[in-house]
């Protein structure tokens, strides 16, 4: 990459004034200059017609004495007479004056100034911008009018929105500040500017005369960026910059730990397999299951020769420990690719770290867009998408089904799976008539699903409420009842309801429908529902609910394989889903690098041409999106028994 930094030469804020030349000021004759001086006494006595007598004589003599001294401070008080009298257009046009003169005078930055000052004053901002670029190239600036017009053009460039040039004049701000305690606080007020800049601004700002502690941000930014975009030689060039122009800022810091993470990353043991998983807490359970199957894929219980091994780190539940995990398996175990990662809300963390680095991952964890994550990010699971692909063409080709209603908790797991399916539906030009969210805490769904069928919200249907009211009140002949909570009726403009949720929801929502009077109506699910439990909560309401799931999950492949008979003799005990997920992974990792994929990039490459291939489930094919596909079962509730649809 070629050097594009420029030195910062804070003195290069100052450089000389171009244009014309300006000819020496006129030396007025001593009359004129008592003249100016009786007008400035005049002005002294702060009285109405001195003030006024004063201001006529000022005139005059810039009439009388043109390009002389005295005209041009009889110009600069005007200036500062009209500006203290808030009638900043006649002094703009008495500033201007001087500015403009053909001649040189000792008061043109000051001039400049409260010109740039007028013109804001009256809204004319850009043109004020303009006068303070002119003031900033006075080759006779002096420093306290230099700071001034810097403050000037600080303010009005952050309120237009021209956030690089801003930090041009922080800048010169912050370097010119002799109290430290308050230079820093200056220093600190630009980072939330920084935060605001695009990548193109901060490429520009580079270029730009600004401190040395926002260019370690601009490069450092810069670099995540390239790096996100798979240029890590890039990357790495932008974190050296970071570095060099301030090392111990936050920017250097994160930048020199990239840097040592990507020498790190050249040490590499292919023997080794990182696994990051939460190992303690809710997660606990599957965490093991997941690394038992990895275990007896590698061949860990087989062979007590076999050179692989599993360097195991806790993933935790949050991004700081995910990231943390992945950091200590590249940098101290030297692991060659990582695995595991089954939670939604860590696995785009590891998976963005990883890549990062430059160590191919492959994710357990559902969520569609994962492999977005970059180029070494690769997936072993039924993810989302494909799921609600399956589900929806399922209702819509083979049911028939056109229009459809969302019930789903606010999380996140809720949100991705209703906006799949909704546009899903909509790619396929189905109709959703109606969407409805609520808690994950949420144990009464009596509102949620009145808000879906229009019984909730009574102001709305106003008109037919009264009328139904007054038909209601007159059949009861005068007998004092409460009116009933069903008095209007369900708008039900749909043929199924996708609920986005478990078991346990599903119990408490399919009886609420039959008793708000909304009827049998088609319900819609993910794999969740693939469970014995399933059956028990929704009892006769779930009869006819269509779902899907990984048919490996349904067929007795699994039950059949070499795979369940093994993990039963080591383990005693049945394995499912997880265990298979961790075994086929370790599998696929062991047979590439045993072909000779012994280094990250020709792994990531062979995982990448993986191709079509078997698994315990049946065929399985490594898709152009770097993800697993396998598989998927349609399944519906008949006399009380999941069956295949």
């Amino acid at each position: 990459m070629k050097k594009i930094f420029a030195a910062f030469v804070l003195l290069a804020l100052t450089s000389c004034q171009t244009g014309p030349k300006k000819e020496p000021l006129v030396q007025a004759p001593p009359k004129a200059q008592s003249e100016l001086e009786q007008a400035q006494q005049d002005l002294s006595k702060n009285r109405k017609t001195s003030k006024k007598d004063a201001i006529a004589k000022l005139k005059s003599l810039v009439q009388t004495h043109p390009n002389s001294d005295v005209a041009d401070s009889a110009l600069m008080t005007l200036g500062r007479i009209y500006y203290t009298d808030k009638d900043y257009k006649m002094a703009y046009e008495y500033f201007v004056q001087v500015v403009q003169s053909p001649v040189v005078s000792p008061n043109e930055d000051q001039a400049t100034l409260g010109a740039a000052l007028s013109l804001t004053k009256l809204g004319r901002v850009d043109e004020a911008l303009t006068m303070t670029d002119r003031g900033l190239k006075l080759s006779n600036l002096s420093q306290k009018v230099a700071h001034e017009l810097h403050q000037l053009r600080f303010s009005l460039l952050k309120d237009t929105g021209d956030l690089s040039q801003a930090l041009v004049s922080l800048s010169y701000l912050v370097s010119q500040e002799p109290d430290s305690s308050k230079r820093d606080l200056l220093e600190t007020s630009g980072i939330p500017i920084l935060h605001k800049i695009d990548l193109r601004g901060l490429r520009g700002l580079l270029m730009e005369p600004i401190l040395d502690s926002y260019k370690s941000y601009c490069a450092y930014r810069v670099g995540l960026a390239e790096l996100q975009a798979g240029r890590r030689s890039d990357a790495q060039d932008f974190f050296r910059e970071s570095v060099r122009f301030k090392s111990d800022s936050p920017s250097g810091q994160q930048a020199q730990r990239y840097l040592e993470q990507f020498r790190a990353a050249r040490e590499v043991d292919w023997r080794s397999i990182g696994v990051a998983l939460p190992l303690s807490g809710r997660y606990e359970a599957v965490s093991q299951k997941v690394l038992n199957g990895l275990e007896l894929g590698l061949g860990l219980f087989d062979d007590s020769s076999t050179p692989y091994k599993l360097s195991v780190r806790d993933s935790g539940v949050n991004s700081q420990t995910a990231a943390n995990a992945v950091e200590d398996l590249v940098l101290k175990d030297h692991v060659i690719a990582i695995t595991g990662s089954i939670l939604s809300k860590t696995a785009p963390i590891i998976a963005r770290k990883a890549n990062e680095i430059g160590v191919p991952s492959v994710h357990l964890a559902q969520i569609s867009s994962l492999t977005n994550e970059g180029p070494l990010v690769f997936q072993n699971s039924i993810n989302s998408k494909a799921l609600i692909q399956k589900l929806v063409s399922v209702a819509m080709d083979q049911m028939n089904l056109k229009k459809f209603a969302i019930l789903f908790p606010n999380d996140a797991y809720g949100v991705e799976y209703a906006n799949l399916f909704w546009d899903e539906v909509e790619k396929r030009g189905g109709k959703i008539s109606a969407a409805q969210s609520y808690g994950s805490d949420e144990t009464d769904f009596r509102d949620s699903i009145k808000r879906l069928v229009g019984t909730y919200y009574v102001e709305d249907r106003q008109v037919e409420y009264k009328r139904r009211l007054k038909n209601w009140n007159d059949q009861q002949k005068g007998s004092r009842k409460e009116v009933p909570e069903d008095l209007l009726p369900p708008i039900v403009d749909f043929d199924a309801l996708f609920v986005a949720d478990g078991p346990k929801t599903i119990g408490q929502v399919a009886p609420m429908l039959e008793y708000l009077g909304i009827g049998k109506l088609q319900l819609l699910g993910t794999n969740l529902w693939n469970t014995a439990e399933f059956v028990r909560r929704g009892q006769k309401n779930v009869e006819g609910a269509v779902f899907v799931d990984a048919a490996i999950n349904f067929s007795d492949q699994l039950s059949r394989s070499q795979f369940f008979k093994h993990y039963v003799e080591v383990f005693g005990e049945e394995p499912g889903l997880f265990e298979a997920q961790g075994y086929e992974t370790a599998q696929i990792l062991k047979q590439l690098i045993s072909r000779g994929a012994d280094d990250r990039e020709e792994l990531a490459q062979a995982l990448s041409r993986l191709g079509s291939f078997s698994t315990i489930g049946g065929s399985a094919v490594m898709n152009e999106n770097h993800q697993i596909e396998k598989p998927i079962l349609a399944l519906t509730v008949k006399d009380g028994q999941i069956t295949p649809l």
